[in-house]
């Protein structure tokens, strides 16, 4: 992920695109920080970094910041992997019975989504948590798989 963001820097600097180069600037910058404290760092950590910054840019934007932030945020978000839809969620459980049969066996609604986010951790999925609970509270209450 670092070399593609490297890459991606010397092309906006050929191509004259300040912004672009800023802000990659900015994410190399913070990665080779955390590198130089505790040596290479996995792209799922980059994703964290890159997330954080556009988090930032965001609450600025809430607080009258300045419309360049939301350019930056698409340039950073194209680096981000996708995040599942709910239906994609169900598809990913509709061949997994034993993990159902878990979740609906769980006793409190935190532990059928910790259930299920394990399942889609190990499957590297991105997801949102609300669609996860929603989907969890959904097979809980109604048959699923039956």
């Amino acid at each position: 992920m670092l070399s593609q963001l490297k890459e991606d820097l010397k092309a906006a600097m050929f191509a004259k695109d300040t912004l672009k180069k800023n802000i990659l600037r900015l994410v190399i910058g913070e990665i080779q920080t955390i590198e130089s404290l505790n040596g290479k760092i996995s792209d799922e950590r980059i994703h964290g970094i890159i997330k954080k910054i556009i988090a930032s840019n965001e609450e600025t934007l809430a607080a009258g910041g300045k419309f360049e932030l939301e350019k930056e945020n698409l340039i950073l978000k194209a680096y981000l992997p996708s995040v599942w839809t709910y239906a994609q969620i169900e598809v990913f459980f509709l061949d997994k019975p034993d993990i159902i049969a878990q979740i609906k066996a769980a006793d409190k609604d935190k532990v059928a989504s910790g259930l299920a986010m394990k399942a889609l951790k190990a499957a590297k999925a991105t997801v949102d948590f609300s669609d996860v609970s929603t989907f969890t509270n959904h097979i809980r209450t109604e048959s699923f798989l039956e």
